[in-house]
C-alpha cells in the first residue's frame, strides 16, 4: 500500500519554506529555499534539521530548465522540464546516473503527475494538488512501497519547482 504525505506551502513570498507531513499529521520533512537568487535554490531536511538532498537551478532565463541535485554532498542527478509552456501535457526526466531514472509526466493543468521509473515502466509515485486555501497550495505525495522515498520527495520538490513556482 503506498505512503502518502501531505504539503501545504508556507507564508513566505520570497523563499520556499513549508513541511511535509506524515498520514498521522506529523512533519517529517523540511523544504526551505533560500533568498534573492535566480530560480529554485531548496533544502530538503529531516525533522532534526540534518540535510538530505538540495536542488539548485542551473538554466534559470530559458522554457526547458535545468536543475541539479545533490545527496550527500554529491551531485546525484540532473532534472530537465522536457515540455514546452502551455496548456500541454507536462513532462520531466530525473536522470540519475546508471538504470535507475524517472519520468515525470503531468496533466495540462500541473495538477496531477505520475512519476514512472523509465527503465522498467512502473508507478513509482504521484502528486497531486489539491483544491483549498486560496493562497497556498496544497498536494498529497503518494510512494508506492519500495521505491527510495527521499527520491520521491524529492521529485515533488522539483515539480513544484518547474511547475509551481510562480505561485509564490
Amino acid at each position: 500500500m503506498p505512503t502518502e504525505y501531505t504539503v501545504q506551502q508556507g507564508w513566505h513570498l520570497l523563499k520556499t519554506n513549508y513541511w511535509i507531513k506524515n498520514e498521522a499529521g506529523e512533519d517529517v520533512y523540511h523544504v526551505e529555499g533560500t533568498n534573492f537568487t535566480w530560480g529554485v535554490q531548496n533544502t530538503l531536511k529531516d525533522k532534526e534539521g540534518k540535510e538530505l538532498a538540495s536542488i539548485r537551478q542551473t538554466k534559470v532565463v530559458t522554457f526547458y530548465p535545468k536543475f541539479e541535485v545533490f545527496r550527500d554532498g554529491k551531485m546525484w542527478a540532473t532534472c530537465t522540464k522536457e515540455n514546452f509552456i502551455g496548456f500541454g501535457k507536462k513532462e520531466a526526466l530525473l536522470d540519475i546516473p546508471g538504470d535507475n531514472n524517472y519520468k515525470i509526466k503531468g496533466n495540462k493543468y500541473a495538477a496531477a503527475f505520475e512519476i514512472v521509473r523509465t527503465e522498467t515502466g512502473n508507478l513509482a509515485g504521484t502528486v497531486k494538488k489539491r483544491s483549498g486555501d486560496i493562497l497556498r497550495d496544497k498536494y498529497v505525495v503518494s510512494i508506492e512501497d519500495g521505491e527510495d522515498e527521499i527520491a520521491l520527495i524529492i521529485i515533488f520538490c522539483l515539480i513544484d519547482g518547474i511547475y509551481h513556482d510562480v505561485d509564490g
